[in-house]
């Protein structure tokens, strides 16, 4: 599963390494979100701040395309593991989902490596580990 950080920084440069992440997991695998993880990406990409990176229709396009392409679920366990309580709900989702990866550059996350027998890496890890450059 992917966490925010990296759906944003793949949305706002096509040639990144989370871009390259995206386009390996869609094209190859399952990917999670839940209500609660759709609401929390699409407050952030629409902040002021990113502006700047991508309009209102690249966002909306961006948005549509993801709901499009995961697989929704309802994750049923409160997990309260993570330094940074807003964190759970991506610990609960992969739980839930049977996830094999958690993939984000949150270090609150990454401290918590492997979790459940779910590895939580970054983006340049997880290519390592399925050999993609």
């Amino acid at each position: 599963m992917l966490d925010t950080n990296i759906l944003l920084s793949a949305s706002f440069s096509k040639f990144s390494t989370s871009a390259r992440v995206l386009e390996i997991v869609f094209q190859k695998h399952t990917v999670l979100a839940s209500f609660e993880t759709y609401s929390e990406i699409k407050e952030v990409i629409y902040r002021k701040k990113f502006d700047l990176y991508l309009t209102h229709e690249e966002r909306k396009l961006f948005l549509n395309k993801f709901l499009d392409d995961v697989h929704l679920i309802n994750p049923e366990e409160k997990i309260s593991a993570c330094r940074d309580p807003k964190d759970n709900m991506i610990l609960e989702l992969a739980v839930a989902g049977n996830a094999d990866f958690i993939i984000t550059g949150d270090q609150d996350l990454l401290v918590l490596n492997p979790f459940r027998d779910i590895k939580i890496v970054n983006p340049v890890d997880f290519l390592e580990i399925i050999k993609v450059g």
